[in-house]
């Protein structure tokens, strides 16, 4: 089993990979969708705590307690903040976004479903 730390660590990547890879949203309101939304002109990526959490556990993450991950953003400089959007409290996190961070050509397709 990895020490605490490493399991972090991991969580980072995973983190990168949520927000760079995962579905995207098009606007601070598709929080409420559960996908992360990336604004360019501020340079940030948002998304829900419960959200990357969720994601984690269908990842096969690394099975830390909530409160240690949100305690590892921080130190990450991961900022924390909440909005009402749709009318709804949203608790919410925007991580610096970096253009090398996101997929930007599909994934190649199994040999069994190449077109022919």
């Amino acid at each position: 089993m990895l020490p605490v730390r490493h399991k972090a660590e991991h969580a980072v990547l995973l983190l990168i990979e949520f927000c760079g890879k995962a579905a995207k949203g098009q606007n601070m309101d598709d929080l409420l969708r559960g996908v992360p939304y990336t604004d360019h002109e501020a340079g940030y990526t948002y998304f829900r705590g419960a959200d990357f959490i969720e994601y984690l556990k269908r990842n096969h993450g690394p099975r830390l307690d909530e409160r240690v991950v949100y305690k590892y953003l921080r130190e990450w400089g991961v900022k924390h903040d909440f909005k009402v959007l749709k009318g709804k409290g949203t608790n919410y996190w925007a991580v610096p976004w970096q253009e090398e961070d996101e997929q930007k050509e599909e994934f190649d397709k199994p040999k069994g479903e190449q077109e022919m």
